[in-house]
């Protein structure tokens, strides 16, 4: 085998003649040349930070911080600047003071924060100058390379800021054998980054720009305990909790909202950030079309009577409660331990049957034989019927009137054991022959078990939880391995 240099320029622009090709009619074939491209991400920041802390007869503790930043990626605008991150926060120790007497909670400390913390604009989509891209249009003709402005700048682009309050408690009972805290919080974020429609008379459409605000709310839990500790023996668990809710207050939309804006998914002021919406099926006609209530109760049988009220609030496909439990149980020099984690309160749209017209060209699945066939069959089945003409289909009926249906959000909420992990670690004199500080040996097995909260083998964590479609599942997987570390 043998390779030279090829002339890039000759056989881009005059090409080989006389090719041998599978089209008569080609005498000529020229290379398709790669153009070269170039980026370049330049990131300027000046910042001064400032902290202090201080804790008085280890009883009260009190914190502050302060932060200002200027860079090439906010407006140029004073209003754009200027404007400082910061947080204060405090805690009392409760368990430290003369009056506090407990055999049973033996520690307790209550703390309270405020802070604003902020998210700077992605590099390249807006700032104080225009985004521009190179073009070699026809347009452009012995002018040379044009330009043409891809993003307009925006002299009025600031930070994302977050400003969250925070509430909290740290415990530990019988001598810290349960140990935890509950910490409580809220947070609002405004100036959301993103695109939003501008005057169109500047020759623009949209621009990067602060659109929006966005609020969290709820609370988390941590509880760590030793359950059984013996000299050769021990259990130990840690327990997680948390909810969370959000709710988009203001948003500036490029275009106004729609029945299919809901249907995907978008965001939407006055609603979760990814919301779920459905129609309200109320099954077939006589016919096998499917028909939904309207918002003013009236039937839709067609896509064209849909109204943007029609389709409604259904929940979110983001978990509202979260967390997970892991165990630990160490026997002398063995130790074994596994994680369950959990994801509940969240919704998912259903992989119902989605052939309903057209050519029969694959095997279809098992449920397409429940679709309406003829009349009667109404009244036992809800899935519509098999049309093949196609122009036929679409203009008798609309079909996402059952797939989009609210009967068809259903709860995507979960638990697996994710892993599960034996090992054994090397004593001490095994470890000094060796000139070790540490030798073991473990073996992991993940994903070998899950529980779902439906009824259609749905594996939430590999699923498309707003469209309703599947994903190949992660299988278990088995690992073995050896940690060493040297003195």
């Amino acid at each position: 085998m043998s390779s030279g240099f090829i002339d890039e320029l000759f056989l881009g622009s005059t090409g080989v003649t006389n090719p041998i090709n599978f089209l008569p009619s080609r005498t000529i074939n020229v290379l398709n040349v790669q153009q070269m491209t170039y980026s370049e991400v330049e990131r300027r920041f000046l910042s001064l930070y400032s902290n202090v802390a201080y804790t008085y007869n280890r009883k009260y503790v009190l914190n502050g911080s302060i932060r200002m930043d200027q860079s090439n990626l906010f407006g140029s605008d004073k209003a754009a600047q200027y404007k400082p991150v910061w947080s204060i926060g405090g805690a009392w120790n409760i368990s430290n003071e003369d009056f506090y007497k407990s055999n049973i909670l033996n520690n307790l400390r209550v703390r309270a924060t405020y802070g604003i913390a902020g998210n700077a604009p992605v590099p390249g989509s807006g700032g104080p100058y225009d985004i521009v891209f190179a073009s070699n249009s026809a347009v452009y003709a012995g002018l040379g390379t044009g330009y043409t402005v891809f993003n307009p700048r925006n002299d009025l682009l600031t930070w994302e800021r977050t400003a969250t309050t925070n509430f909290g408690v740290d415990f530990g009972l019988w001598d810290n054998r349960v140990s935890g805290s509950l910490d409580v919080y809220n947070k609002m974020t405004d100036n959301l980054l993103g695109f939003t429609p501008i005057d169109p008379t500047t020759g623009f459409s949209y621009s990067y720009n602060n659109l929006g605000s966005l609020q969290n709310k709820g609370f988390e839990v941590s509880i760590n305990s030793v359950n059984i500790r013996k000299k050769d023996f021990s259990w130990k668990t840690v327990f997680t909790l948390a909810r969370n809710e959000n709710k988009i207050i203001e948003l500036k939309r490029i275009s106004a909202i729609t029945a299919g804006n809901k249907l995907s998914g978008q965001q939407m002021e006055g609603y979760a950030a990814f919301p779920v919406f459905g129609f309200n099926y109320i099954g077939l006609d006589n016919n096998g079309n499917p028909m939904a209530l309207s918002s003013a109760k009236d039937t839709l049988r067609l896509a064209s009577q849909i109204r943007v009220d029609d389709p409604k609030f259904a929940g979110t496909t983001q978990p509202l409660w979260y967390g997970g439990l892991t165990n630990v149980v160490t026997y002398k020099s063995f130790s074994l331990s596994f994680l369950i984690v959990y994801n509940l309160g969240h919704q998912m749209r259903r992989d119902v049957n989605r052939f309903y017209t057209g050519r029969l060209l694959n095997n279809m699945p098992e449920y397409f034989e429940n679709r309406w066939k003829a009349p009667g069959d109404e009244l036992v089945t809800d899935v519509p019927k098999y049309m093949a003409n196609t122009s036929q289909s679409t203009s008798q009926r609309n079909v996402n009137f059952y797939t989009q249906s609210l009967g068809n959000v259903v709860s995507a909420s979960y638990a697996k054991l994710r892993d599960i992990t034996l090992s054994y670690a090397f004593n001490s004199s095994v470890l000094k022959k060796l000139s070790m500080s540490d030798l073991s040996i473990y073996g992991q097995v993940n994903n070998i078990m899950l529980w779902a909260n439906n009824d259609f083998n749905i594996d939430p964590e590999f699923y498309n939880l707003q469209t309703g479609v599947r994903a190949d599942r992660m299988p278990a997987f088995f690992t073995f391995g050896v940690r060493v570390s040297f003195k």
